[in-house]
């Protein structure tokens, strides 16, 4: 009987050590919060991405009070405001993004301006009648 209580003894312990060694794989969140691309397709431009500026030129004359930009973040990230929503560049937009751990942020400053409209260069005047 001695025997058969330290086999059962033994036999406990190893199962409990099977079922620690068994816990369920934990499932890691990305903690990347990044802006990837930025652009208004309407205007055929993409932002340039340096840290957390992104600044675009427009040519002369865009309106740039209603403009619709398509934003790619990090995978599993979230985008406040969120892509594809017209807002007003006329100074200086943020956008946040909050990664995958919901932890991590980001705060993007987003500058667009509206280029000179180009110089006129007259290369010939001529007045008629006139001698």
């Amino acid at each position: 009987m001695n025997y058969n209580f330290r086999l059962l003894i033994l036999s406990l312990f190893s199962f409990s050590l099977f079922l620690v060694g068994c816990k369920e794989d934990e499932i890691i969140l990305s903690s990347e919060a990044e802006i990837k691309a930025f652009e208004i397709s309407s205007l055929g431009q993409s932002g340039t991405i340096s840290g957390t500026d992104i600044t675009m030129s427009v040519p002369y004359g865009t309106d740039v009070t209603n403009l619709t930009p398509t934003i790619s973040v990090s995978a599993g990230a979230t985008l406040t405001p969120a892509s594809g929503l017209a807002r007003d560049f006329s100074s200086t937009v943020s956008y946040t993004v909050t990664a995958e751990d919901g932890v991590t942020t980001a705060v993007y400053s987003v500058t667009i301006s509206v280029l000179d409209p180009e110089p006129v260069v007259i290369s010939a005047f001529e007045v008629s009648g006139a001698e």
